[in-house]
């Protein structure tokens, strides 16, 4: 299965363009990346920063994520960050269920381990995970391969 891993904007609410350095980067993606690549599928890396050619910050995301979704058509979307891209998520999930709401989405990192239910509740994405992710996520892929229609 093809995954998209989306990394969320730094400065989303304020600022755009704003820059993103490499000491920046949010390490627990690479981290799931590795696990799902070592389980055998494809991971596509969406990072939407540093792309300051764009009126505002929602109009880079719209733009961005709607091009990655027709170029890879992944099976699955994973998304994550802190309580601080709460805005940045609900836009980048809202987006993704207008292009298409059959593709999965799993929502991770700091803003879930805080208040998985409300969180839940509020984005409604497909599956929230709490913790540690690499396990788990890979169980959700084989899920998903199992019960979905290729």
């Amino acid at each position: 299965m093809k995954v998209t891993l989306i990394v969320p904007t730094f400065g989303y609410d304020h600022g755009y363009p704003r820059f993103f350095s490499n000491s920046d980067f949010p390490t627990g993606f690479a981290y799931i990346a590795a696990a799902i690549k070592g389980s055998g599928h494809e991971v596509v890396g969406l990072n939407l920063n540093n792309k300051p050619n764009h009126a505002t910050a929602y109009d880079m995301v719209r733009s961005e994520i709607t091009k990655s979704l027709q170029n890879e058509k992944p099976g699955l979307i994973g998304l994550g960050g802190l309580c601080t891209d709460f805005n940045f998520i609900s836009d980048a999930i809202d987006i993704i269920r207008e292009y298409d709401s059959s593709i999965p989405i799993v929502l991770g990192g700091g803003i879930i381990n805080s208040d998985a239910e409300f969180i839940f509740t509020q984005l409604k994405p497909n599956f929230c995970i709490k913790g540690e992710a690499e396990e788990v996520i890979v169980k959700i892929i084989s899920a998903l391969e199992t019960t979905r229609p290729a």
